[in-house]
């Protein structure tokens, strides 16, 4: 599954935010924010290229995609695990996030796939010690690396505190995209049953297969085989 936010004038009917890919739900985050989660079938996988045909509409503000991994993040000798997030440039406008220091990402890093990161509070002090220390050095994320090129400022919001200290980092959607298929592979503890679990899940949802059913038979597939690797 993969999400977008959009911001619109308020005046955008729900059925209208929605592509051919958006097949799950919309919700209402806000008077003008609203996130889609998107199941992604075979057929109709989400596309950047329909976000961008969103912004046709005179209604639509802002739109950006959204998906998240969990990684272990490392620095040196520092190694932490991190929320990453894949996004654009206008998710820092429609969630209204603010840079201590540095800049967020750009289109241009998601044309070109840039290997940047925007470093939350937590993560920049975690990791380097400071959020001054942060910017211009390179972290490590599930073993690949990124130049840091922005850091957060503190968010004292009520779903900050809630969240507690989260290392959180912020790169390039495209770039996400990349990682997500390698991280399937080492999300279990053998990659023989991850390898089982990829061919079975794609063949079912091949077949049209709901995803629950897709899931639930990965997840089967993989405790069978790992009860005697």
């Amino acid at each position: 599954m993969d999400e977008f936010c959009l911001v619109s004038d308020g005046t955008l009917p729900l059925v209208n935010s929605a592509t051919t890919s958006v097949t799950d739900q919309i919700s209402s985050l806000g008077n003008n924010l609203l996130s889609a989660t998107i199941l992604d079938t075979r057929s109709n996988p989400l596309r950047l290229s329909e976000l961008s045909a969103l912004l046709e509409d005179p209604q639509i503000e802002l739109v950006a995609p959204f998906g998240q991994l969990s990684a272990t993040a490392k620095s040196g000798s520092e190694s932490q695990t991190a929320t990453v997030y894949g996004t654009s440039a206008s998710y820092q406008q429609i969630q209204g996030l603010e840079l201590e220091s540095g800049r967020f990402l750009k289109t241009t890093d998601l044309d070109n796939s840039t290997y940047i990161a925007v470093l939350n509070q937590n993560a920049a002090s975690e990791l380097f010690g400071s959020s001054a220390e942060a910017i211009g050095k390179t972290l490590t994320l599930n073993g690949r690396s990124f130049l840091v090129v922005g850091v957060l400022a503190k968010d004292d919001s009520v779903m900050s505190s809630m969240m507690g200290d989260s290392l959180e980092v912020y790169i390039p959607y495209t770039v996400l995209s990349a990682m997500t298929f390698p991280a399937i592979l080492s999300a279990t503890g053998s990659v023989w049953s991850a390898w089982a679990a990829l061919i079975v899940a794609t063949a079912l949802a091949w077949f049209g297969k709901s995803l629950l059913q897709v899931s639930v038979c990965a997840c089967m597939v993989v405790f069978l085989l790992e009860l005697f690797l």
